[in-house]
């Protein structure tokens, strides 16, 4: 019987080694595909932080664009005024004309005619007789105004 208890004793020990030796494996086969996960994980860590990187660097162009678009838009602004300025100039050296433009029959509501000129509006009201420049009147001419 002690024979018997001892195969017993051994077929026991080598299941249990048998698993203990699968389980290892299973351990081993884990700790791998951890390692290559954190190999992943810190590839992708490194691409954010080009990202972000890249991601600053655009926020600084486009706050620099932002402050050239800013002095642009004033530069635009007062050449625009001087322009506008210099046409009114202009337009008051110019011949005058007189001149009616009918009331709408389509809009009769439409009491006003604008005109400008690099920013120098003339507003005429429909069915009054007003003076106006050349410069006027041959746009308000080529608009079937007149």
């Amino acid at each position: 019987m002690a024979k018997e208890t001892e195969k017993k004793e051994n077929v026991s020990n080598t299941e249990t080694q048998e698993s203990l030796n699968e389980t290892l494996k299973f351990l081993q086969e884990e700790r791998e595909s951890l390692n290559e996960t954190l190999k992943l994980m810190e590839e992708k860590k490194a691409e954010l932080e080009k990202l972000q990187d890249e991601l600053n660097i655009a926020k600084e162009e486009a706050k620099e664009q932002a402050t050239s678009f800013s002095k642009l838009k004033e530069v635009d602004k007062a050449t625009l005024r001087n322009d506008s300025i210099q046409t009114g100039e202009e337009l008051k050296k110019e011949e005058k004309i007189t001149i009616t433009i009918p009331k709408s029959e389509l809009n009769p509501h439409e009491m006003n005619v604008p005109v400008t000129v690099n920013g120098w509006t003339y507003n005429i009201k429909r069915g009054e007789r007003v003076e106006v420049p050349m410069t006027v009147f041959n746009i308000l001419k080529e608009a079937k105004y007149l």
